[in-house]
């Protein structure tokens, strides 16, 4: 994947733009803290607390789909959040 360019100076009077390739963001479902939540559009820290706080209440979540019974998670988020979403194995 394509990422953040640099303006690159190797020395001689046309400085080049260099692409860097980087990895997406991907939270772990089960490991990412509140403030890693927070990153996600739609996420702000009170919602990434509840996050956090329910997995810590009701355990590690088994799927990606279990998020959908967290309480007041706007409408249609866990779709669109799924592509920066994983579930790595313990």
């Amino acid at each position: 994947m394509a990422g953040p360019a640099l303006l690159s100076d190797r020395g001689g009077d046309d400085p080049r733009v260099e692409t860097l390739a980087v990895e997406p963001l991907r939270i772990d479902i089960n490991r990412a803290p509140w403030y890693e939540w927070t990153l996600l559009e739609g996420i702000g820290e009170a919602r990434a607390r509840a996050i956090v706080g329910y997995r810590e209440a009701n355990g590690p979540f088994a799927s990606i789909e279990d998020l959908r019974r967290i309480p007041r998670l706007p409408a249609g988020w866990v779709d669109r959040a799924r592509p920066l979403l994983e579930l790595r194995a313990p």
